[in-house]
């Protein structure tokens, strides 16, 4: 009976499952020694500079439609994960019963991968509701003004906002959009900015220049 799992049609669908499960193993047991893999790849996240040309920011805009940013990235893992398998295994088996066929491997992982993004959003968005770090309603947007938050998302240009974070004194996170209120000046992932004004979007910002000198 195992071994049907391991058929070729089957298989990467069971190894997304395993993955999932070795993850999940990992995750607990690094919770009960203190050192939890979450923290460590949200805090991996932030540094990383996404190269964005297109002026819309589409590759911002997946990622922030995947949540990225909002839930721990090892959820979203998990949750992808866990549909990727389920939904191949589900695929498979309605095929087979009715038919009595497999899709194509390759067939199926596409199909699989297709539809577990939006299962993975909904899921992703059903965690956001439950963690209380994303909640903002502690903090209207003027209470904001005049403070430092850090870019997260893509680059914020002129009209094209990226993703920022602003952590208060509870550690709670709260996350909206800014953007350089003039043209020529571009914030970059992980850069901190300084929150001037409420834009139709979110924030204008402007950078910290007081970061910059304690570079130097």
């Amino acid at each position: 009976m195992f071994d049907m799992f391991w058929l070729p049609e089957l298989q990467p669908f069971t190894i997304a499952l395993i993955i999932m499960l070795v993850i999940a193993l990992l995750e607990g047991v690094g919770l009960l020694l203190g050192v939890g893999l979450s923290t460590l790849f949200d805090s991996l996240l932030p540094d990383i500079d996404f190269d964005i040309n297109e002026p819309s920011g589409a590759l911002t805009h997946f990622m922030g439609w995947m949540n990225i940013g909002r839930v721990p990235l090892l959820a979203i893992i998990i949750c992808f994960l866990t549909s990727f398998g389920a939904i191949g295994y589900l695929i498979q088996s309605i095929l087979y019963g009715v038919m009595g066929i497999f899709l194509p491997s390759a067939l199926a992982i596409v199909l699989s991968f297709a539809m577990a993004l939006p299962a993975t959003r909904i899921t992703t968005n059903a965690i956001r509701k439950v963690i209380p770090s994303d909640e903002s309603s502690a903090l209207s947007q003027e209470d904001l003004i005049g403070s430092a938050a850090t870019i997260t998302l893509g680059r914020a240009t002129k009209g094209s906002p990226a993703e920022a974070k602003y952590v208060d004194k509870y550690e709670q996170a709260h996350y909206f959009m800014v953007e350089p209120e003039e043209g020529g000046i571009e914030f970059k992932a992980g850069e901190t900015v300084i929150l001037a004004k409420q834009s139709p979007k979110g924030f204008y910002a402007i950078k910290n220049t007081l970061s910059q000198l304690e570079k130097e």
